[in-house]
């Protein structure tokens, strides 16, 4: 990044900010470099990450344009708020799709194996499922992450989404979501998950 000016991360406003991320990003990709994820930080936030953490990093010295080397939020920070967040985000998907029961593996639950679910809680599952013919989510988005005395964390998010259900009406919920995980085996598993219209106390 040596001769190139960006606006200063501490004083520029969003558009500074987005115009900066832009020209990062396509010079990083022209040398070589790919980097995914964060941009849930927001545009002044996501900039500062970038000057301040991402380009300080050191890099392989034989880059090659026609042989990227990618990079990952959720690998460069496991503890933050990307990779928790990951892991309900695509659990919430499955679980809309309402095709099948959503990947246990993204669950830890007590007094059964990691990524296993109680005879409750699969039938809790089936009939959530069962009663909708269709799901369309507008919007989910994660808000805070507490640390929890009792060990692991505590997630709240943003849940927007529209159900249709047999008898071809609709049904709105929109609200603040809850999620409480665990970090095993290098992941984050999901020990309970409450939000508008589905509560799922999985330990």
């Amino acid at each position: 990044m040596r001769g190139y000016l960006f606006p200063d991360p501490a004083t520029a406003d969003l558009a500074a900010a987005e115009g900066g991320i832009r020209e990062i990003l396509a010079i990083l990709q022209r040398k070589g470099v790919v980097l995914h994820g964060a941009r849930w930080l927001g545009g002044r936030e996501y900039y500062r990450w970038l000057q301040r953490y991402f380009l300080s990093l050191p890099l392989p010295d034989d880059l090659r344009p026609e042989r990227p080397v990618a990079y990952h939020f959720t690998q460069l920070q496991p503890n933050g708020v990307d990779n928790i967040f990951r892991s309900v985000e695509y659990f919430i998907d499955q679980l809309f799709c309402l095709q099948s029961a959503p990947n246990h593996w993204w669950i830890a639950a007590v007094d059964v194996p990691l990524g296993q679910l109680s005879a409750r809680q699969e039938r809790y599952l089936a009939a959530w499922q069962a009663a909708f013919l269709r799901i369309d989510k507008e919007a989910i988005r994660p808000l805070a992450v507490h640390d929890l005395t009792t060990g692991g964390v505590k997630l709240d998010f943003r849940i927007d989404y529209e159900a249709l259900l047999e008898d071809r009406s609709t049904l709105s919920f929109g609200g603040k979501g809850q999620a409480w995980l665990l970090y095993l085996l290098g992941e984050w598993r999901i020990t309970g998950l409450d939000f508008p219209g589905f509560s799922l106390p999985v330990s």
